[in-house]
Order: C-alpha cells, then sequence, then structure tokens
C-alpha cells in the first residue's frame, strides 16, 4: 500500500501541475505587488515593470525549476522509485506530462543536451547553463511584447537587469517613482493621460500641444534661474544623473501646473 501511495505521489510530481491559466495568475499576483512598490498606474505596462526592474517572469522561474528538477531525477539510481516512475513516463507519454513538458523547455531555452549529457554535469555546472539560458529567453520574450507596445516600443534594452537609476539608495524614491512614471509615459498630462481630459492644449500657455517636451519648455513654467531647457528624451539615455535633473525640473513645473488648474 505504500509503495502504491508513493508512486501515486511521484506521478503526480512528474505530471505538469500549471496550466497557463495558474502561470498567468501568479505572474498578475507578482504584477500587482510591483505596481503597489512602485505606485504606478494600472495601466502601466507589465513587460516594462519587468525590463526595468531586470525581472524574469514567473513562466521563466518555472522552466527553470522543472529543468532543474529534471536532472535530479537522471541523477538518481536507476532502480530508485523515482527514475522508475519517470521511466515509465518516458516510455508511455501522456498529454503535458513531466517528460514532455520538459522537452518543451529544454527547446524554448536553446538547450541543446540530451539527458544523457545533463545526467553527466555536475549540479552547479547545469545550474549555471539553465540560469543563463533563462535570462536570454525571458529577455527576448519581455522585448518581442515590448515590440506591441506604442508608449515603451522605443525604449532600448541591452539586457534583463535592474536600470541604473533604480540603483541608487541615497536618491529620492519619489523622484524615483516619477522617473518610472516619465519612461513609462504614465504622467498625469494630457497626452499621456488623454481619457482623463477634453483636450490637448497646454495648461500653461492655452496653444501648443502638452507633451512632456511642452511641460518643460513653456514659458509659463520656466524658472529665472534656468540656464538650459531639458529635453523629455533625458528620460531614456544615460547616465542616471541626467533623468534625476530632469525629473526634479520637470516635477517642479507640474507644481506649478497644478496650481494654474486649482485656481482655475
Amino acid at each position: 500500500p505504500q509503495f502504491y501511495v508513493n508512486s501515486i505521489f511521484l506521478a503526480l510530481k512528474l505530471k505538469d501541475l500549471f496550466t497557463d491559466k495558474d502561470i498567468r495568475a501568479l505572474e498578475q499576483t507578482d504584477e500587482h505587488l510591483l505596481s503597489k512598490v512602485l505606485e504606478c498606474d494600472a495601466n502601466t505596462s507589465n513587460t516594462f515593470k519587468y525590463l526595468e526592474l531586470g525581472i524574469i517572469p514567473i513562466r521563466f522561474e518555472i522552466m527553470k525549476r522543472k529543468v532543474l528538477f529534471l536532472q535530479y531525477i537522471l541523477q538518481q539510481d536507476e532502480m530508485s522509485m523515482i527514475h522508475q516512475v519517470f521511466k515509465a513516463t518516458l516510455e508511455d507519454p501522456l498529454k503535458n506530462d513531466f517528460v514532455k513538458i520538459c522537452i518543451k523547455y529544454l527547446n524554448l531555452l536553446d538547450i541543446k543536451l540530451s539527458f544523457d549529457e545533463i545526467s553527466s554535469l555536475s549540479k552547479w555546472r547545469f545550474k549555471k547553463i539553465v540560469t543563463e539560458k533563462v535570462k536570454v529567453a525571458a529577455f527576448e520574450y519581455l522585448m518581442k511584447e515590448r515590440s506591441s507596445q506604442i508608449k515603451i516600443k522605443y525604449i532600448q534594452y541591452k539586457n534583463l537587469e535592474l536600470l541604473e537609476y533604480l540603483l541608487d539608495g541615497n536618491q529620492n524614491i519619489n523622484v524615483t517613482q516619477f522617473i518610472f512614471k516619465a519612461r513609462s509615459k504614465t504622467l498625469n498630462i494630457k497626452t499621456q493621460k488623454k481619457w482623463s481630459y477634453d483636450d490637448k492644449i497646454c495648461v500653461g500657455c492655452n496653444v501648443n500641444e502638452e507633451t512632456g517636451d511642452e511641460i518643460l519648455s513653456c514659458k509659463r513654467y520656466i524658472d529665472k534661474e534656468e540656464e538650459k531647457t531639458l529635453t523629455y528624451s533625458l528620460f531614456f539615455g544615460r547616465p542616471a544623473s541626467d533623468m534625476v535633473l530632469v525629473a526634479m525640473t520637470m516635477m517642479r513645473k507640474l507644481k506649478i501646473r497644478q496650481t494654474i488648474i486649482d485656481n482655475g
């Protein structure tokens, strides 16, 4: 009886228990938490959050863990129960079983190794290979998603890593959050929140279209001490100090804008 119970348990462990719906639900929980931490709008691109923070979506973490567990099974004694159940699954595969899913994941991650080759590698070496491949695959997936999203399709990323402006622990958190919103184009200005306004005319001059650059250059918002007019494009370049400078300038100008609105 105990052998039967253990066999059932192992068979279940070797079955793919995560449906696409389950994985998406887990990712949505992650994305909701990120939105709270960053205090960003609900309509902020999830792809953007992952790329800015250098985080891989949960689906790729699940791939990683399953492929690593595959190696664990392959390195067990051939007479062990877990290896026997795996062998039976390999010889008589079912839809969405562990073996089929692992083969699918190995292909998606571009890991061109046979089961024998995977078994012969040290745990450290195989984990290193899988971790690197997962990061590359996640980055390619996110970049493909980015290319179909108008607000972020032109932002350039070299790899999946936490961006410099988010690394500075001494930086004002409000400035960091503002830069994040500016880069995702979710600031409270007319061309970025079209659904909140009846027109796109600049609140300051009542002439030009209210874009990020207009906020920075509108004569009604210009401080006498400003040496030069900054441009919105600085949010998408380097170094991070330029982002901080333009963010602080724009935050000051948006306060003036809000005062104008409040005063009617």
